[in-house]
């Protein structure tokens, strides 16, 4: 007397098992990307090398910029996710982890530290970084940020700038816009170090 009943339990499994796998197959893989390491010169001579410790502290970003998706734009302004592009790390730590290094790379220094930096340290300069636009289209790049430097032993802002930029994208595919990102952001870390390497010949 049961027999119907088993098998109409033993359906309804099936067919949820078979949904379930119809789902799976369905889904896109996700393709990961990462911010390339552009090689600049150091725009220092030997004699104008910023000898004390910088800091640099963690990259605050729009909330817009804060998911994994890479953000296209659309004609109409809005940014359109895309579903299966991906940055393989939060973009706010990927700039800094990026930002550190270029800033090593063009001051020619090893004594630039991304926050908490070495346990004993005591930095001269600390840098702070909002970036408030970070995508492009299939043409452009835009880049759109506030940087701040501070001397932390006067507990004072010497320089608060605004940033802004279009660079092209030479493919329109995601590997032509994340190497513009890469590009964008490795001007930014040269105008960074710039007004570093200034302000520490005008102290």
């Amino acid at each position: 007397m049961n027999r119907p009943a088993q098998w109409s339990r033993h359906g309804l499994l099936l067919a949820l098992v078979l949904s379930l796998a119809g789902c799976l197959s369905s889904t896109q893989t996700a393709t990961l990307y990462s911010l390339q390491s552009i090689n600049q010169p150091p725009i220092v001579a030997e004699d104008q090398r910023v000898k004390e410790i910088i800091l640099v502290l963690p990259v605050q970003v729009a909330p817009h910029l804060q998911g994994r998706s890479l953000l296209y734009q659309q004609r109409d302004g809005e940014a359109r996710a895309a579903a299966s592009h991906l940055w393989s790390a939060s973009l706010d730590k990927q700039l800094a982890v990026h930002l550190t290094s270029q800033l090593q790379q063009l001051l020619a220094t090893a004594n630039v530290s991304l926050f908490p930096g070495p346990r004993y340290a005591q930095p001269a300069y600390q840098v702070e970084v909002e970036v408030g636009e970070f995508s492009g289209d299939g043409k452009e790049f835009q880049t759109r940020a506030t940087y701040t430097i501070s001397d932390r032993r006067k507990q004072t802002i010497c320089l608060r700038k605004i940033y802004q930029q279009k660079s092209s994208i030479d493919t329109p595919e995601y590997t032509g816009y994340v190497h513009a990102a890469s590009r964008a952001l490795a001007d930014l870390s040269r105008e960074i170090a710039q007004s570093l390497v200034e302000l520490h010949t005008a102290l």
